[in-house]
């Protein structure tokens, strides 16, 4: 079982090194997970001032479920859930991706799969963790999977991707919103026939246009145009899933932008993602204006190759969480040894410190990867580390509060 193997390790610890005396740092790193893996997809703060941790999970049923874990203000879990389809123990797959908090309670996004056929999967769940009830959007496709929910005036828009399943798949974007009583308003697609459009992630803007208020999304992702070329990628969608314009960043340079996330940075924003202008995976980040036009490109290079997931404005530049990619298998590609990466980019694009998370065991390997970051009181608090973290050869969720310095005790 991980979490013994969990304990033997702190035991190990404490036989070797000096017991830290209590301090008012706050810094912690604490697991959430069971017998086998658990994979962590994102967080949300709650009222309580604790954290909702989103993900999937293997270790209750022979297929993959969704998972949740609430945690207090100091990291402290309060309880887990899984969840299936049509029970907790189904022969279906099902995964968790995103959450808000409505009136105490979460709606959870994600996907589940009946046989070759995923649709997006809409739970409802109580502040204990007890599921009130979930709801199924299909569509004549084959592929539609869940990623983000937010909530707007008189009801929720949900983003997804959705495809043909086929392996040369063709994957577009996919919006569903649906009013308070979780019923389909709308669902629009957008994308380009033959291409895979991969998603980042979306945020809701409320903003004037011709006189007027407005909530608007904003949605960045990846594009690919040709090839061997993608692009990340900025969509601006009304409240019906309207497109007020797009823009590509990288202009189809052979270089592979990709975008994964997009926050608000003042009146701006600030879009990161990958590209191989140094024939490696480099760090990408972007920071356009409300227009979506650049104001400024960076790469940021490391040794190794960096899979950049989340970015966070603070002060003095921004804070950046992902993967540290060590080794990959040559035949499949996949990824055999890797760590989780905090790193802090001053505001004029240079790097000013990198700090990684994850054990690699004996013969250096080991997957383990950042998959959120967020910084507490702008950076001056510290900074949370959502990922996932190896445990002799399983995985489990990581929750990791630093310093202003990406230490911890």
């Amino acid at each position: 079982m991980k979490l013994a193997y969990s304990l033997l390790i702190l035991l190990i610890f404490a036989g070797c090194t000096k017991t830290p005396e209590p301090n008012n740092t706050n810094q912690f790193i604490k697991f959430f997970g069971s017998a086998k893996n658990e994979t962590a997809n994102a967080m949300v703060s709650t009222t309580d001032g604790g954290y909702l941790i989103v993900g999937s999970t293997t270790s209750f049923n022979l297929y993959e479920q969704a998972f949740l874990a609430k945690a207090d203000a100091n990291g402290n879990v309060q309880w887990t859930q899984h969840y299936g389809i049509d029970s907790t123990n189904d022969g279906n797959v099902t995964v968790a991706r995103s959450a808000i908090e409505v009136d105490g309670n979460f709606l959870v996004l994600g996907e589940g799969t009946k046989g070759d056929t995923t649709n997006f999967l809409l739970y409802q769940v109580d502040a204990s963790g007890t599921q009130l009830g979930y709801k199924e959007y299909a569509t004549t496709t084959k592929t539609d999977q869940g990623y983000y929910i937010s909530a707007i005036n008189g009801g929720y828009m949900m983003i997804g991707t959705t495809g043909d399943g086929t392996i040369a798949q063709n994957n577009n974007i996919k919006a569903i919103k649906i009013d308070n009583n979780r019923d389909v308003v709308f669902e629009k697609s957008d994308g380009i026939t033959n291409a895979v459009d991969g998603l980042g992630n979306i945020i809701e803007i409320s903003t004037q246009l011709n006189g007027a208020d407005v909530n608007d999304f904003l949605w960045v992702g990846t594009s690919k145009r040709l090839p061997d070329d993608t692009d990340a990628r900025i969509i601006r969608l009304n409240d019906i899933g309207g497109i007020r314009w797009e823009e590509n960043y990288g202009k189809l340079d052979s270089k592979n932008q990709t975008g994964a996330e997009i926050k608000v940075d003042g009146k701006d924003y600030v879009i990161v993602g990958n590209t191989n202008l140094n024939d490696n995976g480099d760090v990408y980040i972007v920071k356009v204006d409300a227009d979506g036009k650049s104001l400024a490109e960076y790469v940021i290079s490391l040794e190794n190759e960096q899979i950049a997931e989340s970015i966070e404005p603070v002060s003095d530049g921004y804070i950046v969480a992902g993967t540290n990619v060590l080794k990959r298998e040559a035949l499949t590609n996949n990824i055999t040894a890797s760590t989780a990466f905090l790193m802090k980019v001053k505001a004029d694009g240079t790097m000013d410190w990198v700090k990684e998370f994850g054990d690699l065991g004996k013969d250096v390997d080991g997957v383990n990867s950042g998959r959120f970051v967020k910084a507490i009181n702008g950076g001056s608090e510290g900074y949370l580390l959502l990922g996932s973290f190896d445990f002799f050869g399983s995985s489990v969720m990581g929750l990791v509060r630093t310093n202003s310095d990406g230490t911890t005790l």
